[in-house]
């Protein structure tokens, strides 16, 4: 028995071999319960991994549906990013009533040298705001949008023409490499176009008035303007041309005293900060304010940046005139619980002496750093987007935000603007201005608040200027307001509440 027991276990590893004494009956019920407990074992086992197998493939397939969801969900967000994108960057660089370029197209143009002789043919309707005020705005416009197409001339085409709506009733033609005759012809053709077109069954009459800034006399849109509204003064001849010696020693006179008043002012301590409110429109509650450089004169009287800040630009007066305003804003803020904001120029961010004393004092104000705001002028070219990107993360680093001022109407580098990880858009106040007047408008603004919502960065209005456009600004989602209701700059920082 031995033997046989070991032979079958040595053979057959597998089998179970028992001993007993008990009948063969007996024995057989036994092994038959043994069998199917073994059985049953062997099922439960089955069944519990079937049921895993399940709900590891359930899994599987949620996870799948989740990760194809959230992918569809991310194209989605980035076709509609694009296209808000496409739909502002139309709206930055054409006029939107006659489909002409704007002025924001004519300074990348002429930015970006793109016409190495540019000459400029500057065309205003004579009269015009005595038309739209007679016949309405609907025939004003449609004096617009018909001016737009009569100064598309076949005999443009040789000098690679592009044409604009500056704003207003003010046309441009920019020409690439054309004499000064020949920009006199053409200039005549254009008026006698115009003056010789039937608009509306012959019952509106007008002309136009050109003036003519040849190649490289440089600032091309100022000096057309300027000789043109010098003109309309003494003048009945329809076409004026822009020469060096137009105004030249007036201007050097007067932009000497401005720099020589600037100058004193700075020695004087008589640059001050205003600060003007800027409004939660929800709450109705200051949450923080932009400080603005004014220059004080000797009596005492505010001087406006628009009388000094663009021609100290050019000389070494603004660095001066910067820091000492960046100085005197912290010191402002140091005690206040309200956020600030300052603004700097592309200029300012190059500057490698100006920005290690700014670094100096946000180091040494830690708690007036995080309520810091900088705005940068979307109308600069921010093309130093490697010098920009680092100034962010030092002030990110400080806790420090960022906002771009006046958007809506520069560059409009949307590329860049995504890189540049803001939080703040600043609607420029010449789209606010004319909500309550223009769709258009008010268009542009909703497609600007729905383009910083995909971008999830808040948004601020400038220029509001009564309860009616707060309000409809509030409606369409903008975040915060600016302007003469909510409070104009000034010496204090005001504590208050607005009811809207």
């Amino acid at each position: 028995l031995t033997l046989h027991v070991r032979y079958i276990q040595a053979n057959f590893p597998d089998f179970i071999t028992v001993i007993t004494k008990l009948q063969d009956k007996e024995i057989d019920t036994s092994l038959l319960n043994l069998r199917n407990s073994f059985n049953q074992i062997a099922q439960d086992d089955f069944v519990i991994i079937d049921r895993l197998a399940i709900l590891l493939l359930a899994l599987i397939i949620t996870a799948l549906v989740t990760i194809i969801i959230l992918l569809l969900r991310s194209q989605r967000e980035n076709i509609r990013l694009k296209s808000l994108q496409k739909e502002l960057e139309y709206l930055a660089n054409f006029d939107t009533l006659t489909g002409l370029l704007n002025r924001n197209s004519f300074n990348r143009a002429l930015a970006l040298k793109s016409y190495k002789q540019p000459t400029l043919l500057l065309i205003n309707i004579n009269g015009f705001k005595h038309i739209n005020d007679l016949y309405g705005s609907d025939i004003g416009d449609y004096i617009l949008q018909s001016v737009s197409q009569l100064i598309k001339l076949p005999l443009f085409d040789t000098y690679t023409p592009s044409y604009y709506r500056f704003g207003g009733d003010d046309f441009g033609v920019l020409l690439e490499a054309i004499t000064e005759e020949k920009a006199y012809l053409f200039s005549e053709t254009v008026t006698q176009t115009i003056k010789n077109h039937l608009f509306i069954d012959n019952e509106i009459e007008f002309d136009v008035t050109v003036s003519i800034a040849i190649n490289s006399q440089e600032p091309l849109l100022e000096n057309a303007d300027m000789v043109l509204k010098h003109h309309k003064k003494s003048a009945s001849e329809p076409i004026v041309v822009f020469t060096e010696e137009f105004g030249l020693k007036e201007q050097i006179q007067n932009n000497i005293n401005i720099l020589q008043s600037l100058s004193s002012a700075i020695d004087q301590k008589r640059i001050v900060p205003f600060f003007q409110p800027i409004v939660d429109l929800q709450s109705g509650r200051i949450v923080k304010y932009e400080a603005l450089v004014r220059q004080i004169s000797p009596t005492g009287n505010v001087i406006e940046p628009e009388r000094f800040l663009k021609l100290a630009a050019q000389t070494p007066l603004y660095r001066e005139l910067t820091k000492m305003m960046i100085e005197q804003v912290f010191a402002a803020f140091e005690s206040e619980p309200y956020r600030f904001s300052i603004n700097l120029s592309m200029r300012d961010l190059l500057d490698r002496e100006l920005m290690q004393m700014f670094e100096k004092l946000l180091k040494n104000n830690p708690k007036s750093a995080p309520r810091l705001e900088i705005e940068l002028l979307e109308s600069e070219n921010l093309s130093e987007i490697d010098v920009v990107k680092h100034f962010i993360a030092l002030l990110k680093s400080y806790g420090c935000s960022i906002a771009i001022d006046d958007f809506g109407t520069g560059y409009s580098n949307f590329s860049h603007l995504a890189k540049l990880s803001v939080d703040t858009l600043k609607i420029d106040g010449s789209l606010i201005a004319r909500i309550e007047s223009d769709e258009k408008y008010l268009q542009t603004v909703q497609t600007i608040v729905r383009y910083a919502d995909a971008l999830g960065v808040e948004t601020v209005a400038e220029f509001v200027e009564t309860k009616e456009t707060a309000l409809k600004l509030r409606a369409i989602g903008v975040t915060y307001g600016q302007g003469y209701y909510f409070g104009r700059p000034g010496p204090a920082i005001l504590q208050k509440e607005i009811v809207l």
